[in-house]
């Protein structure tokens, strides 16, 4: 089931090899390189999932998930926060972030992270 998936990241390297990993499982990708254009594209386009980048300028993560979670039209998507930081893990998840994945990460992490996220809830 092809579903619509969010990444916001500032590395255009580390984006363009989400975006690429994403597209390669069947999923449709819109591409944000901060935190206020990927807000602003959540709102527009009701994204199945969110991959959120931690450590932005402009608007970090941490700040994004905050306004993601205090809109009503984005706050149920699910959120995956990412970063290198182990101890971002437990920030992010204190913002209220549906889960986590390190950077980097393999490819079977994040087909695994991708799929968990966009499971049903039973």
């Amino acid at each position: 089931m092809t579903m619509k998936i969010l990444i916001i990241d500032d590395e255009p390297a580390i984006l363009l090899a989400m975006a690429t990993r994403a597209r390669r499982l069947g999923h449709d990708v819109i591409e944000a390189e901060d935190g206020q254009i990927g807000y602003e594209a959540a709102v527009d386009n009701s994204p199945d999932l969110i991959l959120l980048d931690v450590r932005m300028p402009v608007l970090d993560g941490t700040r994004t998930l905050e306004l993601l979670r205090g809109n009503p039209e984005t706050s149920s998507i699910p959120v995956l926060m990412m970063s290198g930081s182990e101890s971002d893990s437990r920030q992010a998840r204190t913002a209220g972030a549906n889960g986590f994945l390190s950077k980097p990460h393999t490819k079977q992490e994040f087909e695994t992270a991708i799929n968990r996220a966009l499971a049903p809830e039973p």
